[in-house]
């Protein structure tokens, strides 16, 4: 969990999809924000309250994307919504009417840990 007080969004960002270059699983919770890399090289943000999804990296490679952010807010672009169902993180792209879905073994229970409020490293 990052202490909200002394974070930036953009640090975290780029640290994930670093993570994510690296085929790195990690976590990171921020508030309501969980950003997350998969060993397949993908990176998303996800709002876990409003369920909204946007990918930062797809197997290492960096996504286009839009977060603004000042000294004391941020702005995110979300491009979906997220479910889980039980292992597969279910992700529906709001402008395009498409669904795509991939199975991570333990990423449905990895979530319902962070939903928790439990540290998880994968």
């Amino acid at each position: 969990m990052v202490d909200g007080a002394s974070f930036r969004l953009a640090d975290e960002i780029r640290y994930i999809t670093r993570r994510a270059a690296n085929h790195d699983g990690r976590v990171v919770t921020i508030g309501q924000l969980t950003l997350f890399s998969s060993e397949t090289g993908d990176a998303w943000i996800i709002d876990r309250e409003d369920h909204l999804a946007l990918r930062l990296a797809r197997q290492g490679d960096p996504e286009p994307f839009h977060i603004e952010e000042t000294d004391t807010s941020f702005a995110i672009d979300w491009k979906g919504h997220y479910r889980i169902e039980g292992a597969a993180f279910v992700y529906t792209h709001t402008r395009l009417p498409t669904l795509g879905a991939r199975a991570c073994p333990n990423l449905g229970a990895a979530f319902h840990r962070v939903l928790r409020g439990c540290f998880l490293a994968f």
